[in-house]
């Protein structure tokens, strides 16, 4: 960890470029990593590349709520960053999940108005082979 230290920027860039499930796992390996997790607010910059507010997806005043933030302990802003990014996660597969719900009933409905205006022609049964007519006296 010393000699990723001399380098943090580095060091940092890589833990950025991360899956947020091994950035996770590499938190819970060594308290040095989470320190510098911490120190580095490896999660807030997480949470800024990934949900930028150029593309829209971070809610209006994250930002700012970010930089005032900077005055706090550096462990519990770390746990403050993870929480929003769990939860903007949460948010864009809600979004997801909607569209798909979305375009799941558009299909759906299509397709039922299709059955209904091309009702399938129904077939004549079919005759039994072993029928015999009753004769009557």
């Amino acid at each position: 960890m010393e000699v990723l230290g001399r380098e943090q920027d580095l060091l940092q860039r890589v833990l950025l470029l991360l899956h947020p499930q091994d950035l996770h796992s590499l938190e819970l390996t060594c308290s040095q990593v989470r320190l510098f997790m911490a120190r580095s607010q490896t999660w807030r910059w997480k949470l800024l590349q990934d949900f930028a507010v150029g593309q829209g997806r971070v809610g209006e005043g994250v930002l700012e709520q970010l930089l005032e933030e900077r005055d706090e302990a550096a462990v519990s802003l770390h746990v403050t960053y993870k929480d929003r990014y769990r939860e903007e996660v949460e948010a864009a597969a809600l979004v997801k999940w909607t569209k798909f719900c979305r375009s799941w009933m558009t299909i759906m409905t299509i397709s039922s108005l299709y059955s209904f205006l091309h009702p399938e022609e129904e077939e004549e049964p079919e005759p039994h082979f072993l029928e015999i007519p009753l004769l009557t006296d």
